[in-house]
């Protein structure tokens, strides 16, 4: 009797030790659950998930500005948070609590630590940029953007073929970039006004032009480290040139036409090509003379004001 007894009295131990177990097994699954708190990234970019709290550690993924996360603790800057189904880590600077109140929209508020480490590093994704990406959150950005080109230039005309010549020049133009939607200008949408030099005409007539440019409709695309752009416009050109023949008196002094500008642009150098087509004629006799270039054109981003 003494045997049964001490075998059913381990039975009863080894059941009490499962239970307690398996009580405490959903109590620490419990209590992380309720640990758990809700964040926003607010880091202007991407954030980088670490697989352990040290810049050192190997980057597992990265948050988007404005993703919601659930995170667990913040120990030294660094926020331990679920990712995909497992722990990870971000730094706590880019990150803030957000707090729902009673009957009251959701509203966040910066987190604030008590003793803030101040050797944190950065932790945001840097990605290359073609601009200054320091401006991206104002609505206009203003970029100087200097230029040379050259190519080919020669008149148009309604009976004759004057010879062609080589055509050069430089301009400093401002752009007004779009940073981001402005009621119906979408974003990335510029303009640019211009002041330069050029010199145009054909080979026995060469003119020399001070000139004026404005493109009112641009548009450039990123394309990873690359910027697409175009754009159409107008010019006005003044010359000082007085040529004269036997036949034909040049004393037309301003050139007006258009122009439009396609070209792809990395880490601030640009290369393009432009058409410009003059609407006025150069010449007051019956020959009827107008401007018209191709240039290949050479550009760099010097710097952006705002």
């Amino acid at each position: 009797m003494l045997k049964i007894h001490n075998k059913q009295k381990g039975k009863n131990t080894s059941n009490i030790s499962v239970k307690i177990f398996i009580f405490l097994f959903f109590i620490g699954t419990a209590s992380n659950v309720i640990g758990q708190e809700k964040y926003e990234v607010i880091s202007t970019s991407r954030l980088n998930v670490r697989n352990k709290p040290t810049t050192n550690s190997s980057i597992i993924g990265t948050l988007n500005p404005h993703e919601q996360i659930d995170v667990y603790s913040i120990i030294d800057s660094w926020a331990k948070i679920s990712y995909r189904s497992r722990m990870a880590y971000v730094s706590s600077k880019y990150i803030r609590k957000i707090e729902i109140k009673e009957n009251i929209p959701i509203v966040t508020e910066y987190q604030e630590e008590s003793n803030p480490i101040t050797s944190e590093p950065e932790e945001t994704e840097t990605p290359k940029t073609i601009y200054n990406e320091s401006t991206k959150n104002d609505y206009i950005g203003i970029d100087f953007v200097p230029s040379i080109y050259g190519g080919f230039t020669n008149f148009v005309s309604n009976n004759v073929s004057p010879k062609g010549n080589i055509g050069f020049g430089i301009d400093f133009a401002f752009q007004f970039i779009a940073n981001q939607p402005i009621s119906f200008i979408p974003k990335d949408y510029y303009m640019e006004a211009s002041l330069g030099y050029s010199l145009k005409g054909s080979g026995a007539f060469p003119l020399h032009y001070i000139t004026m440019k404005l493109s009112p409709i641009g548009y450039r695309y990123m394309l990873s480290d690359f910027m697409l752009w175009g754009k159409i416009g107008a010019y006005t050109g003044y010359t000082f040139s007085t040529i004269e023949t036997q036949s034909h008196s040049f004393d037309t002094n301003i050139d007006i036409g258009i122009l439009c500008e396609i070209g792809v642009e990395y880490e601030r150098i640009g290369v393009g090509f432009s058409y410009e087509r003059g609407l006025t004629n150069v010449c007051n006799s019956k020959l009827k003379l107008n401007n018209q270039c191709v240039f290949l054109n050479l550009s760099y981003r010097l710097f952006n004001l705002k």
